[in-house]
């Protein structure tokens, strides 16, 4: 399926712009999310005025109701290139969790060797890409099934699975992101040169720590691995928010201090 390429603000809301912002962070949200921005947005209030905060706004949710779901994920990621590849170039942190660890991490290799290559890279609570190397059907299963494997995740308030309405509108989307990940073949090419960070949780009943650590294979750069307590969404946990934000706020702070003979 190929996407119409949308306008670069309908791919990524800008949350906050902050004033001479000299570094950007990127933010690629997990499969079914409804409204990307929301999971993200508190982070703003403790990131530094030179910091953009950004999320990626994937079709069929939210402002983009109306667009198309993708088929795969390299759909999803060439449309999100197109329109990434017109915004303006700062020093960037790509964080992608679960499904969006997998959408930064192809638009990082989208973006080698251009000026909107990420400097950094932070995927969480997802497989390394090199151990998807045929499709699958994780989730191609009736809606009762589906239902009882997103409880198992946690992330989905049990409210929500329970209301029949909030079920008819939330479950399409999230079928349809499942769908693209299952389709997702990996295709070889040479690591990344960036940093990079994979992070996950203890209690994770999907991604261990061994499968985190396999991260390392996609980059000829820096490499480590940070756990965390909690499940498969510990990223937006209060057991471990403090514990993350001093994580990307090391990362952004190391960054701005590596490129500051280059951006002044």
């Amino acid at each position: 399926m190929s996407l119409t390429a949308a306008k670069p603000s309908r791919c990524f809301q800008k949350i906050a712009e902050g004033g001479e912002f000299k570094t950007r962070l990127v933010c690629f949200p997990f499969a079914g999310d409804a409204l990307p921005a929301s999971a993200f947005r508190r982070w703003q209030r403790h990131l530094r005025h030179e910091t953009a905060l950004w999320a990626a706004r994937y079709p069929g949710r939210a402002e983009r109701m109306n667009d198309p779901h993708p088929e795969a994920v390299h759909d999803l990621v060439g449309e999100l290139a197109e329109a990434y590849s017109r915004e303006s170039v700062a020093p960037t942190v790509f964080l992608g969790h679960s499904m969006g660890a997998l959408v930064a991490f192809e638009l990082a290799r989208r973006l080698r060797d251009t000026a909107h290559a990420p400097a950094r890279m932070i995927v969480s609570a997802f497989f390394a890409p090199q151990s998807l190397t045929r499709e699958r059907d994780e989730y191609g299963q009736g809606d009762d099934e589906l239902l009882r494997r997103l409880d198992a995740l946690g992330g989905t308030p049990a409210e929500v699975l329970r209301n029949e309405e909030l079920r008819k509108l939330l479950l399409p989307t999230i079928r349809a992101d499942f769908n693209a990940c299952d389709r997702y073949i990996y295709r070889h090419a040479a690591p990344l040169d960036c940093r990079l960070i994979a992070m996950g949780g203890y209690s994770d009943p999907l991604v261990g720590e061994q499968d985190i650590s396999k991260w390392q294979d996609q980059t000829q750069g820096e490499f480590r691995v940070k756990m965390f307590p909690g499940g498969h969404f510990y990223l937006f946990s209060e057991e471990a928010e403090s514990l993350v934000l001093w994580t990307l706020m090391q990362e952004l702070k190391h960054l701005r201090a590596d490129l500051t003979p280059m951006w002044g």
